[in-house]
């Protein structure tokens, strides 16, 4: 049972005796159903950013090997580092 349907039943319930407190819980409710969209809305975009990211590190590792291959000759310079995609 999510917070938006546990409001609508205290609404209900509270609603019938007072038109004013009904109005102010519609407008509570209003608010939180906003505030979950805009919740919904920001989980995806931290999926998509994980993945963005995750392409970037995929992407870096490549390079990383195909550098590393060009480069048999001996040790390079810099340092390769390894990283790890979760």
């Amino acid at each position: 049972m999510g917070l938006t349907s546990i409001l609508q039943s205290v609404d209900d319930n509270l609603g019938k005796y007072d038109s004013a407190s009904a109005a102010s819980s519609m407008e509570v409710m209003d608010r939180i159903a906003s505030l979950e969209q805009r919740v919904q809305m920001q989980e995806d975009d931290i999926q998509l950013l994980k993945s963005a990211l995750a392409d970037v590190v995929r992407r870096l590792n490549i390079t990383e090997e195909q550098q590393a291959m060009q480069n048999k000759k001996g040790p390079t310079k810099g340092l390769h580092f390894r990283y790890i995609v979760k």
